[in-house]
């Protein structure tokens, strides 16, 4: 049984990821538009949420970097300070470094990152440079002014009759506020002494709340035995009570957020002012000395909870929620079952056919609304890429725009965080080998002198396709031959097609860069690409035109507990075929069969001569003496060329729920996976990757 603690922590671990996925799509933003102080305060808050929940929760580098990281924003949150390219690429190496530093203790590992102490000396020294500048500009006030400004810190056994007269100047700034339609706000903090060592301060507070309104008045109470300086300590706080009216358009929840990581509710008070009185009164030219009448603003904090209740989500545990999708795949596999028993369908009972289609109608939405929790929009993975794009465009020298389409398109969860990777490759691929090398090179090619490349989602069919294409110089295939022919991947005289030489660069090592950078050249990459996305149960294409550009299309199932398939015969064995590969079927002639000595049987199918794989031969179930003409055929599409199968026949498609294999079968290259039919037979969903494995091997030639 997990530990209360060890939830607590688990449920900081996970928030402290939001937030940090947040602050690199706010970074992002932020470059784009950094004149726009909306942003740096989104990103403010981020920030001053994770120190708050780091110094709580023991991760205390984390905490220690991120309060110098929070005074470098609040300085650039003043209207009058603007960003410049220097400190915006400081405050991405700061994120850089949180996120490592974060990952380290999160995992335990007792480091700081390489670039941890730089980049804090650099915000530091910044930090330091501007807190001079501030002084050397500070004159000496008068005592005059000294005064006005006492209100501001002073303890009520000192100063009453001044309290009496900043309430009476308080009552006339209400009113006036009355007028505006803003809410007024009395906020009241009564933190204990050992606030400082818990992470959190008043005037961190106090700067939160300028944030979302202004602080017209504050009263800050300190306490009446503060020691001499030598007995001074500065651990703990001697402010006893602070009080502040905040006049701001914000809702009551968006105020008590600014204390959500506050342990001990009773250290804060919040109310709403009614300034209705204070306004009825002034136009009546009747203002007296009543004290300032506070409501209960309950009524509209329920109302307030209403609203946001709706907006809401419930955090679960994914594998809760893979329990109830096996779950409904059972329900799912019973319903076929009394859909194809023939005893229950040779009722001809017309009451009885009524609820059993009743039935199957409501199982077959609740495995849709069921699937459909597993489903996220690509969205945030998406962002993830502007940032690659920026970094990659900046180590290369070129100006990249990245335009991003469709980011609103659901894929399911689990194959959602297999995509990061692969897309990275891919992004970085398109900037540093398909733009061009220069402005000038573009412009003489008749282009824009900003590189482009968009990244687009889309459900096609029951696919999931995402396309990364840039507006670059393209692909020459002539060049990756070559280079292919030199690393020993393609053979010098053997004719290949553009899309088979294309399909080289999945070729693992296989990389056509002059020189090793930070970006290319070590030959890891679309190999790697690969790999993920047949993990996934998807596929890659490669199309490209010289000095056009170059497109990658990502082809994906859209979940991968459910696969749309062909269900097909060999003998007595039914197996299923995913519709993602396939071409088409068709029936064979004889004069479209061709036969190469001991390389088997071909066949033209439209125009193409493409290999014959006898799927009952392979898989041991027959002989494989059966005639093609008298059998079905499927064209199975693949990056290194089509092939076609040989079934007897061709069953229907159909969705079916995929279930593992045990660790013995798992190992049969030819079978990803098994589905239970309707019949209640166990049907194998082949893997069209395996089978082309089989047929590239020397040792299967002979067997074709």
């Amino acid at each position: 049984m997990i530990k209360t603690k060890d939830r607590v922590i688990q449920i900081f671990i996970e928030e402290s990821i939001e937030v940090i996925e947040h602050l690199e799509t706010e970074l992002i933003t932020l470059e784009e538009s950094p004149w726009d102080k909306s942003i740096i305060n989104e990103i403010f808050r981020g920030v001053h949420t994770l120190k708050g929940n780091a110094n709580s929760f023991g991760f205390t580098k984390l905490g220690g970097f991120v309060h110098y990281f929070e005074d470098l924003l609040d300085h650039y949150r003043d209207p009058k300070n603007q960003l410049c390219d220097e400190i915006i690429q400081l405050i991405f190496d700061a994120y850089d470094v949180i996120q490592e530093v974060f990952e380290n203790e999160k995992e335990g590992i007792d480091e700081y990152p390489v670039n941890y102490d730089p980049v804090l000396n650099q915000i530091k020294q910044f930090l330091n440079v501007k807190t001079s500048q501030i002084q050397s500009t500070v004159e000496p006030l008068g005592q005059e002014e000294v005064l006005v400004e006492k209100h501001h810190y002073h303890h009520d056994k000192f100063f009453p009759n001044e309290v009496d007269s900043i309430e009476q100047e308080l009552k006339e700034l209400i009113a006036k506020q009355a007028t505006n339609g803003k809410k007024i706000y009395n906020v009241v903090m009564e933190f204990d002494s050992d606030i400082y060592i818990r992470g959190y301060n008043h005037t961190l507070f106090y700067k939160l709340f300028e944030s979302i309104g202004e602080v017209v008045k504050s009263f800050w109470y300190l306490d009446e035995n503060i020691p001499e300086i030598e007995e001074y300590d500065t651990n703990v706080s001697y402010i006893k009570k602070v009080s502040l009216y905040l006049v701001s358009d914000a809702s009551m929840l968006e105020v008590e957020d600014i204390f959500e990581f506050i342990a001990e509710d009773n250290e804060v008070g919040i109310s709403l002012v009614d300034s209705t009185l204070f306004k009825q009164s002034q136009d009546q030219n009747n203002v007296t000395n009543n004290d300032i009448v506070v409501e209960n603003s309950e009524k509209e904090h329920e109302n307030q909870t209403k609203t946001v209740a709706q907006a809401k989500s419930i955090r679960i545990e994914s594998s809760k929620l893979d329990e109830l999708f096996d779950s409904i795949g059972e329900l799912v596999i019973a319903q076929s079952f009394i859909d194809q028993n023939e005893q229950i369908r040779g009722l001809n009972n017309l009451e009885i056919n009524q609820y059993l289609s009743m039935l199957n109608k409501t199982t077959r939405l609740i495995q849709k609304k069921v699937m459909n929790l597993r489903m996220v929009p690509i969205r945030d993975t998406f962002f993830k890429m502007k940032r690659v794009a920026r970094d990659v465009s900046k180590k290369t020298g070129k100006e990249v725009e990245l335009v991003l389409s469709g980011e609103e398109t659901e894929i399911d969860k689990t194959m959602v965080d297999s995509l990061s990777e692969p897309l990275i490759h891919l992004i970085r691929n398109s900037i540093d080998h398909g733009i061009e090398k220069s402005e000038e090179d573009r412009i003489a090619a008749g282009k824009d002198p900003k590189g482009t490349v968009n990244l687009s989602a889309m459900h096609k069919g029951s696919n999931f396709i995402i396309e990364i294409r840039d507006d670059g110089r393209g692909i020459d295939p002539e060049v990756i031959l070559n280079k292919a022919i030199e690393k020993g991947i393609a053979l010098r005289d053997e004719d290949y097609s553009k899309e088979e030489i294309l399909n080289f660069l999945f070729a693992p090592g296989f990389s056509t860069a002059a020189q090793i950078t930070d970006v290319s050249g070590r030959g890891v990459g679309l190999d790697v690409v690969k790999q993920s996305i047949e993990g996934i149960k998807g596929k890659i294409q490669i199309e490209s035109v010289i000095g056009e550009g170059t497109l990658f299309k990502i082809i994906l199932p859209l979940t991968l507990a459910i696969i749309d398939g062909l269900s097909v015969r060999v003998e007595d064995e039914i197996f299923i075929v995913p519709t993602l590969s396939v071409v088409e079927s068709f029936r064979a002639h004889s004069g479209e069969i061709q036969t190469a000595k001991n390389k088997g049987e071909f066949i033209n199918f439209r125009g193409d001569i493409l290999p014959v794989i006898k799927l009952g031969k392979l898989l041991g179930i027959d002989d494989g003496n059966i005639s093609l003409e008298e059998t079905t055929l499927i064209c199975i599409e693949h990056e290194r060329g089509r092939y076609v199968l040989q079934v007897n026949e061709l069953l229907g498609r159909q969705q079916v729920v995929i279930k593992s294999l045990s660790k013995r079968l798992a190992q049969v290259k030819e079978i990803s996976g098994a589905a239970i039919m309707g019949s209640g037979d166990i049907a194998l969903i082949l893997n069209t990757e395996g089978i082309r494995d089989w047929l590239d091997s020397e040792s299967s030639n002979t067997l074709l």
